[in-house]
């Protein structure tokens, strides 16, 4: 947009009621950075009047679509370094360790386990270099557990990796109460527990009973326990 024919104040307000929703088309945000600049420099922000300085800044502020907050902020950028300017990027950013080529041998030696599980891969790159001499293994060496399944999140380790599903949790029935099937083999033991007595008279009797069986050996035993309550 070319606003070099708007000079005052006057011509910025009668602009702003012809040509409602005009706005100001940039290549990117430090073309539209000069151009506020340029703008506030034009009209003499700083040395015009409160009510003439609301009229520039809702002139900026229509033609960018930038908030209130901010046009503020970038008026206050001006006033203080003198123009407007975009600040470079100082976010501090984790020191890497582990290389690319790292994470490509990682999914090497993951490929050659077959997809063991981290512990085990972690022990295999620490004999790898401890062992066996390996330099390529030094970095690796040091990586943790937890770790290591990081670096599998990495878009270089998938693009080696042969590997495409998660280790598979090994499910193993504790205290199921089911009757055993062992299909005629020793090692299976049925255990059946009864409770007998009458704790309602006087003096009550109980009876606690154990019974084991191996179906597979012909093997039966019982185990009985007598509990006399007195009154």
């Amino acid at each position: 947009m070319n606003d070099d024919t708007l000079v005052s104040v006057a011509q910025l307000k009668e602009f702003a009621n012809l040509s409602k929703g005009a706005k100001f088309k940039s290549k990117d945000k430090n073309e539209t950075y000069k151009w506020v600049n340029k703008t506030l420099g034009k009209f003499r922000y700083r040395k015009e009047t409160r009510k003439n300085k609301g009229i520039i800044k809702r002139y900026i502020m229509n033609m960018t679509g930038y908030s209130k907050s901010a046009v503020d902020k970038m008026i206050a950028r001006k006033k203080k370094s003198g123009k407007i300017f975009l600040k470079k990027r100082t976010q501090n950013k984790f020191q890497t360790f582990y290389t690319r080529g790292d994470t490509a041998l990682l999914a090497e030696v993951v490929n050659a386990y077959r997809g063991q599980n981290g512990k085990a891969i972690k022990k295999v790159l620490c004999e790898m270099f401890e062992v066996y001499g390996d330099a390529k293994f030094e970095r690796l060496s040091h990586l943790s557990v937890s770790h290591l399944y990081n670096l599998k999140k990495k878009v270089v380790y998938q693009t080696h990796s042969l590997i495409f599903t998660k280790t598979n949790p090994v499910n193993v029935a504790i205290g199921v109460r089911a009757k055993p099937e062992p299909d005629g083999k020793p090692g299976y033991l049925r255990v059946d527990s009864v409770h007998q007595g009458d704790l309602e008279k006087p003096e009550g009797c109980l009876l606690h009973s154990l019974c084991g069986r191996s179906d597979a050996m012909g093997y039966r035993g019982v185990c009985r326990t007598h509990f006399r309550i007195l009154s």
